[in-house]
């Protein structure tokens, strides 16, 4: 995958008022394209204040073919921008008073903007329709992981500060303004030409096709006041080598409305034209028109595919490609080997995870934590994982949280692990920051080539992963041994619990609030708190001498999520005592309540397991993310524990000050598995 950086902008001419007549056909035009790929499909095409429903079962694009032949275009002419928005004003502060540099038109027109941009739609008390651009951060990860995968695609990234003034209904200004520099660096208007809202049958989501104008205007000195909100965006564009046509841009947006604190994320999915596609459609010539939306259709349709992704059966498809062991003997056999070979399993039929969990951290186990040997790692915020490689098998096989297995398809592998006995690994699968790379992080080792480690204490698996597991991984690396390597193996990095203070020295925020854990150039990777594991052998399942430690906005909880199609509501719901499904209801954030609806009734299941955070600020829960890798809620105990931490509110300072004394004791070795 290409990794670009993006600078500058371009200058190109603005239409008059009957080009804008024309466009706005040319917009139509597109529509109809769609419809016309899409038999059978019913769509709602937004038309002033009524919708019209209609089924694409007529030959839309020759209709539009002849009322367009018939718009008298004007090819020469520009409309100034300036009388709208840089016009005298009464309020000083507010105006856009400017020269225009020299052989510079006012209003100069960047271009013109072709989009189709995916989100939700709701019925409004007055029967018209809004639009809502965005889509739910499972699908968003999904779309760009697919993408990222993809060696068709090239990718750039880049990201900007806009600050946005309403012009009037259909117009508005965007500065892009430079924190380090303390001033704007550019400025924009752009004028909406037209727009169309489709809903359609493939995926769970509704789509914008808007047809807009962008001219640049000179830059002001200083950042005017009084604007409407701004928005910090993050946006990786893909684009395929093959396909010149078009580009799609997945951002991630933080919006601040002018005069509020609280800032709402959005994640974005659109589709942006060149200006080819808008020639193509000007030129009326219907076969080229067909030809290229049938090119875009089956671009596009390859991807909205995964837009199910987040309902599917694991998170690890955004990882590598896999393969899900269905055979009922043979998912038997995989989970009666694994039970066997960890310790205090055996014999268990419960078909629950086996692998360890830690509880909350709370200050009434910090004097535990003092006084025993314990090691301190960041808490990884990727996929649990456990790894089998198996003489039998000449596939690896992931083990999620579910206890389902995945054939993963790793030449080299198995000549390293299982030469004469099965290898069982614990860790998570996490993206690589720099590479958007998938890692395998080991933290734990249970066997070996055929030996058994689960009972040595956690220092002892700690050298064996660096012996016997990274070691020798890195030498097949080295000698090119591994020919395809589908996300890569390390060992994570575990230090001396008084040593945590170098651990969160490595810990960076970014300036949207996303914490990365930074040690040298293997590692970089999204990170959510820390892990305090006691030296003693291997525990299976919920473990209350193994602490995680996350900060305060990172603290969730799993819920089970039901929805009710009758009545198109939703009901949340957690495990009770003797494992009786017990209520829990929530009162979610509106405009994630209301996602979250569209979502399910897109869903083949009426029910899945979420997670959500609270808070205190806004006192309502969020939605986080659609647990995949997960089959049951938390206890009801893990919740009470969770809301008890989130009042606690134990900081990560007293966690350093506590630990990196020095005066507590014992100490031992930090381990580095490489």
């Amino acid at each position: 995958m290409e990794e670009y950086d993006t600078k500058g902008t371009k200058r190109t001419k603005t239409p008059d008022n009957d080009q804008r007549k024309k466009l706005k056909s040319e917009n139509d035009f597109l529509s109809s394209m769609l419809r016309s790929v899409e038999q059978g499909n019913k769509f709602r095409s937004q038309n002033k204040t009524q919708n019209v429903i209609r089924k694409a079962d007529k030959n839309y694009v020759q209709i539009l073919v002849e009322e367009m032949m018939n718009i008298p275009i004007k090819e020469n002419g520009s409309k100034s921008v300036s009388d709208s928005i840089m016009s005298p004003a009464s309020d000083e502060e507010t105006r856009f008073q400017h020269n225009p540099p020299s052989g510079t038109p006012d209003g100069h027109l960047k271009k013109l903007e072709l989009e189709i941009r995916a989100g939700t739609t709701t019925v409004l008390p007055n029967g018209k329709t809004k639009f809502t651009p965005g889509i739910l951060k499972p699908d968003w990860d999904a779309y760009y992981h697919a993408l990222k995968q993809d060696k068709d695609m090239k990718c750039e990234y880049s990201t900007q500060l806009l600050y946005y003034f309403e012009v009037d209904n259909s117009s508005n200004v965007r500065i892009n303004f430079d924190e380090s520099l303390q001033k704007p660096l550019s400025s924009q208007m752009k004028e909406r030409v037209s727009i169309d809202d489709l809903e359609l049958s493939v995926v769970p989501y509704a789509c914008r096709i808007a047809l807009a104008k962008e001219s640049d205007l000179p830059t002001p000195e200083n950042l005017p006041e009084k604007h409407k909100l701004h928005r910090r965006t993050i946006r990786w564009s893909f684009a395929s080598k093959r396909e010149k046509n078009w580009k799609i841009d997945l951002t991630e947006v933080h919006t601040v409305i002018a005069g509020e604190t609280d800032e709402k994320v959005t994640y974005e999915l659109e589709f942006e034209f060149d200006e080819e596609v808008i020639k193509i459609c000007k030129s009326s010539d219907e076969v080229q028109i067909k030809s290229i939306a049938t090119k875009f259709w089956d671009f596009a349709i390859r991807f909205l595919n995964h837009l199910h992704k987040s309902g599917g059966d694991s998170h690890f498809d955004q990882f590598c490609k896999m393969t899900k062991v269905t055979e009922p003997d043979v998912i038997s056999a995989l989970r009666e080997f694994v039970v066997e070979w960890i310790p205090g399993l055996q014999n268990d039929q419960s078909g629950d995870f086996p692998g360890s969990m830690p509880i909350n951290l709370g200050r009434k186990h910090l004097s535990m934590i003092g006084s025993s040997k314990y090691f301190v790692s960041e808490k990884t915020d990727g996929v649990r994982a456990m790894m089998l490689v198996h003489p039998d098998y000449d596939d690896v096989i992931l083990i999620d949280r579910r206890f389902d297995f995945y054939m993963v398809h790793y030449p080299g592998l198995k000549e390293l692990y299982a030469s004469t006995g099965p290898t069982l690994l614990d860790g998570e699968l996490v993206m690589h920051v720099p590479t958007s790379k998938p890692m395998y992080l080991i933290f734990d080792l249970l066997a070996l080539n055929g030996v058994l480690l689960g009972k040595e204490l956690l220092h002892k698996r700690l050298e064996k992963i660096g012996t016997g597991v990274v070691g020798p991984y890195r030498e097949a690396e080295a000698a090119r041994k591994l020919p395809e390597r589908p996300f890569t193996i390390m060992g994570k990095l575990f230090l001396d619990k008084t040593q945590i203070h170098k651990l969160n020295a490595s810990v960076k925020t970014d300036s949207y609030g996303h914490r990365f854990y930074v040690d040298d150039r293997l590692r970089h990777h999204r990170t959510d708190g820390f892990i305090f594991t006691p030296d003693e052998p291997y525990r299976p399942k919920t473990v209350v001498n193994l602490f995680k430690w996350k900060y305060v906005d990172e603290l969730s909880i799993d819920l089970k999520m039901s929805y009710n199609r009758a009545n198109h509501t939703l009901h949340f719901s957690c495990v009770g005592e003797r494992g009786i499904e017990k209520d829990y209801p929530i009162l979610l954030k509106q405009d994630h309540h209301n996602r979250l609806l569209r979502y399910m009734s897109a869903q083949k299941e009426s029910s899945c397991v979420v997670e959500v955070c609270y808070s205190a600020k806004e006192s309502v829960w969020k939605f986080k993310c659609i647990r995949t890798d997960k089959n049951k809620a938390n206890h009801i105990r893990t919740i009470t524990n969770t809301m008890d931490v989130i009042k606690e509110n134990l900081s990560v300072k007293e966690l350093v000050s506590m630990f990196s004394s020095g005066q507590l004791t014992p100490q031992h070795q930090s381990h580095r598995m490489h």
